[in-house]
């Protein structure tokens, strides 16, 4: 970046009355004795083979949705982190009932755990942590992303970043440089596609259409390809509790999709709206299950028109499938 309204890509200079800086993250691997023996998950799509056993590190979407495809083609996983449970910035009903669920297809979880060093043994890696320690045949940092900025010349023409090199932002997007935007994974934050898109979309818009639209993160539905997988639109039970104590219901079920009934697997879904009481709006869909995905998108809707608890009582339910629950939940469980 030459200055403030300027880029260079190659040998060729573009300018623009506003510029944004949307160049994504990059995998990183802790600072810790051995690193040079893990891969991140870009190196997962160059392996030559399928490795018989597999440690990942980090509790994020990218650790767990390779835990599950690993698990599914038959090696041994095993997924540590720090945290009690995975998926941080997710609701707690969904953090709890994916680990199970991921458990149950054979999964290790290690958790409470950080890690000491890495070391050679033989043609295995040995993990050692806190918590004790175990070998693999590779072991993957799955720690998220790290803010893609190092070289660009931000700060060189204005822009502040954060510890992280992130590019620190405003509710609008803008940096401390009065024509310069950021969107993405390169503020830091929730590091998800949807999020990113819906940055960008709402920064355009404002400046070239509506100065009053604005980034509204609690309408982005997002999805967690994991086995289960998990859907979410809106505030989290934690969320909505702490911006409205006192006034939110719970409405929640879990069973055993008819899909599953005559293989007898047993694979379970997990289904949650997020209630304001005073008015009935809801302000939260959560699921953990097959389809999870496919069916928050179309929740996604009904969040963003404003849907009340009555509009979900009233819409009549397609029989038999898993999604009807979400219409079909009368009596919250917690008030």
């Amino acid at each position: 970046m030459l200055d403030a309204h300027t880029v260079q890509v190659g040998e060729k200079k573009v300018s623009g009355k506003y510029l944004a800086i949307a160049v994504g993250g990059k995998s990183w691997v802790p600072d810790k004795p051995g690193k040079e023996l893990a891969l991140t998950s870009d190196d997962l799509f160059h392996l030559k083979q399928l490795p018989k056993s597999v440690t990942l590190m980090g509790s994020g979407y990218i650790g767990l949705e390779f835990a599950g495809i690993f698990a599914g083609l038959g090696s041994e996983v095993t997924v540590m982190f720090r945290s009690d449970l995975p998926l941080p910035e997710m609701d707690g009903d969904v953090r709890k009932v994916l680990k199970e669920q991921m458990e149950s297809r054979g999964i290790r979880f290690v958790t409470g755990a950080s890690l000491e060093k890495l070391t050679q043994t033989g043609d295995q890696i040995e993990v050692h942590t806190d918590q004790g320690s175990w070998k693999s045949e590779i072991f993957v940092a799955a720690t998220g992303r790290v803010p893609n900025t190092e070289g660009l010349g931000l700060q060189e023409v204005g822009v502040n970043l954060g510890e992280k090199g992130e590019v620190l932002t405003d509710e609008h997007c803008r940096t401390s440089v009065e024509s310069i935007f950021a969107v993405g994974d390169c503020v830091g934050g929730v590091q998800l596609t949807p999020y990113a898109i819906a940055q960008g979309r709402a920064l355009a818009a404002r400046l070239f259409q509506d100065p009053n639209a604005d980034f509204r993160p609690h309408h982005v539905p997002t999805a967690v390809f994991t086995q289960p997988a998990v859907g979410t639109v809106g505030l989290t039970q934690e969320q909505a509790e702490e911006s409205n104590p006192g006034d939110i219901d719970v409405y929640r079920t879990s069973f055993r999709p008819m899909k599953y009934t005559l293989p007898d697997k047993p694979e379970k879904v997990m289904m949650k709206l997020v209630v304001r009481r005073s008015n009935q709006l809801v302000l939260g869909c959560h699921m953990v299950g097959s389809d999870a995905p496919e069916i928050i998108q179309a929740l996604a809707v009904a969040l963003t028109c404003g849907a009340s608890k009555q509009d979900f009582d009233r819409t009549l339910a397609v029989h038999p499938t898993a999604a009807e629950e979400f219409v079909l939940l009368r009596d919250p469980v917690k008030s």
